[in-house]
């Protein structure tokens, strides 16, 4: 990611730098936050990995279920699994009463703030709002493996020889 700028002023202010320096960052996790849901794509390959929800755009218990069977029949690991939808599921779970109602859960609710507090069905449920509409991944940490050789650095670019300064 890159910003060009033509004001110096702005170059020598602090408050600038912070904002220009997070928004860098953002675009940078954004884009690598793409390239992890393009590797989380399953493969259409046998066996075949996507299960369609039971009701056309309307995700269900049973659909949950339907994937938690999925990833145990392929021995994954029942502890830290996740599931990652697009709002459109994730307010279909927020909805349904057997995930929601203290009537229908043990204990504390699961539901606090708009957020699931604990575990459905052994997973960690995360909204994501990159995702497609009526788009939802069950996945185990183990399924990425992810190498950084170097943090990221932010700095002044050389772009001198051009009188252009940037980040």
């Amino acid at each position: 990611a890159a910003y060009e700028i033509t004001d110096l002023a702005k170059l020598e202010s602090q408050d600038f730098e912070a904002e220009v320096q997070q928004a860098l960052v953002y675009a940078v996790m954004r884009s690598f936050e793409q390239k992890i849901i393009d590797a989380l794509i399953p493969s259409a390959a046998n066996p075949n990995h996507v299960i369609a929800p039971t009701s056309a755009s309307d995700l269900a218990p049973g659909d949950l279920g339907r994937v938690r069977t999925l990833l145990s029949e392929a021995k994954v690991p029942d502890l830290n699994r996740f599931f990652v939808m697009a709002p459109s599921y994730y307010s279909d779970l927020l909805n349904k009463t057997g995930f929601t109602s203290m009537d229908f859960i043990s204990g504390n609710s699961s539901v606090s703030a708009g957020q699931f507090s604990s575990p459905l069905l052994g997973f960690k449920v995360i909204e994501h709002n990159m995702l497609a509409t009526d788009t939802a991944f069950g996945f185990h940490p183990s399924a990425l493996q992810i190498v950084i050789q170097q943090d990221m650095q932010i700095k002044v670019s050389d772009l001198h020889s051009q009188n252009r300064l940037g980040y």
